[in-house]
């Protein structure tokens, strides 16, 4: 029997090495109310691509506000349009837009892309699970975003059609300024 190859050994120690400096990054973090505007200034600001994410806000959205830790929340957003930008063809902008309905926040990325099959869109958001060559992604990011989401009372989804493009939304109870304070 032997032991796992250098390079085999190496991917677990990157792959372990991100998981414990995005956990540090988000611990002790406090929960504070976010407006809207805000959460979604907070994710843009650290995409590469922001040129090419057409932010479509809703008004009753725009009043909005959502309660957690504002890093991870923007992280979040943020790897979902990072996402999307990556599956849509060069110049084709995505869309995040945002919602406001029956007391919950909808933020929806929606791309442009080839879109994902049934067996694939099964298995999205697995820990591990990637679609991207080997480098690119660890498959983390969507499982993460998934486990946030419930930890806030929320949701995630993924819906994807081959061909149509991909549209992956976060949905959060919405909270008004002052409502909730840091626990």
């Amino acid at each position: 029997m032997t032991g796992p190859s250098p390079l085999g050994e190496a991917r677990c120690r990157e792959i372990l090495d991100r998981m414990s400096a995005q956990s540090g990054a988000n611990m002790g973090e406090s929960f504070v109310n976010i407006p809207v505007p805000r959460w979604v200034e907070q994710a843009l600001s650290g995409l590469v691509a922001r040129d090419r994410v057409q932010v479509e806000m809703l008004p009753p959205a725009a009043e909005a506000s959502i309660f957690g830790p504002p890093k991870a929340l923007a992280e979040t957003l943020r790897g979902l349009m990072k996402n999307a930008v990556q599956a849509s063809p060069a110049g084709v902008p995505v869309v995040l837009r945002t919602a406001l309905a029956d007391g919950r926040v909808r933020a929806s990325v929606i791309d442009r892309g080839k879109g994902m099959p049934a067996d694939v869109l099964a298995r999205v958001g697995e820990p591990f699970f990637t679609t991207k060559v080997p480098g690119e992604g660890m498959g983390l990011g969507l499982f993460l975003t998934r486990a946030l989401a419930e930890q806030l009372g929320g949701e995630f989804r993924i819906t994807s059609s081959p061909g149509v493009g991909t549209e992956a939304t976060i949905e959060l109870p919405a909270t008004q300024a002052g409502e909730r304070s840091a626990e």
